[in-house]
């Protein structure tokens, strides 16, 4: 996934930031960007991703939910890729 669909939110206007995290089972990712209507695009990407690429493993996305960054800290190292 870090080398198709991350590169790709990557690449859109307004990215800040995108995370996915193994949650024991269910996959959760956070994309974080400049304005909603950036988000609302990286949405429809990974909804497309998610139909093209891991519908034959019966990945389904299952809910979108946004709101406003109030509080953002990283460590330098967490920036950068897991799997580069």
């Amino acid at each position: 996934m870090d080398d198709v669909f991350a590169d790709q939110v990557e690449a859109m206007d307004g990215f800040y930031a995108y995370h996915a995290l193994d949650c024991g089972g269910q996959g959760v990712t956070i994309s974080l960007f400049r304005d909603q209507a950036a988000g609302e695009a990286s949405d429809e990407l990974a909804l497309e991703f998610v139909r093209q690429e891991l519908a034959s493993f019966g990945i389904e996305r299952s809910e979108v939910i946004g709101g406003e960054v109030l509080v953002s800290r990283a460590m330098a190292e967490l920036l950068e890729p897991a799997h580069a």
